[in-house]
């Protein structure tokens, strides 16, 4: 039988960085469980246990980048770079993204959705103040079927991978991200 080790549950602390923190792995968690095919409104917990051992879900990354690289204010930016329509969905972006700034560290997170089912899309920020340079994590989700899932049989099946760390150039860091990813890149 298996259990859920961690259910999507909010604590709160009554401090504004837990608001906060709580919006971002909603917001990270929400848009992988869509490009991961989990349906909005089901509830997967993102550990499953039984008394051999425990596995991870896809959606447990997402939620884990979250609490572990946004953990302070958040900014929001989405630029849609194409649209992806569908009948009777209306159109979505194929790229969503949302972007942290820690102002007590000055470290910027970049979360990059790309919904793109056949194509890696390209993505350009665009430093407005003191371009960041120096890239310390880059990571990327990813696979080729959408179904595929974690299992006690298979328990890393699918997880994080390395991902080329974008460069910066003229205050513009240009990368590309994966058809049906997620990526995560800290400066």
């Amino acid at each position: 039988m298996q259990k859920p080790l961690l259910q999507s549950k909010r604590v709160n602390t009554g401090t504004h960085d837990d608001d906060v923190l709580f919006a971002i792995a909603a917001h990270v968690s929400h848009r992988a469980g869509v490009a991961f095919g989990i349906k909005p409104g089901n509830k997967v917990p993102p550990i499953m246990t039984n008394p051999n051992g425990l596995f991870r879900q896809t959606i447990y990354h997402p939620y884990s980048w979250a609490l572990q690289y946004a953990p302070r204010a958040c900014a929001q930016c989405v630029d849609r770079i194409a649209n992806l329509c569908g009948s009777g969905n209306g159109c979505v972006g194929y790229i969503d993204a949302a972007a942290t700034m820690d102002p007590q560290d000055g470290k910027t997170t970049l979360f990059v959705l790309n919904r793109d089912l056949s194509k890696a899309r390209q993505v350009e920020v665009v430093w407005e103040d003191t371009p960041k340079t120096r890239v310390a994590v880059s990571q990327v989700l990813m696979g080729n079927d959408l179904k595929t899932v974690n299992g006690f049989d298979a328990p890393e099946r699918v997880k994080p991978q390395p991902f080329d760390k974008p460069s910066t150039t003229n205050g513009r860091s240009r990368f590309e991200v994966p058809a049906r990813s997620y990526t995560i890149i800290q400066w």
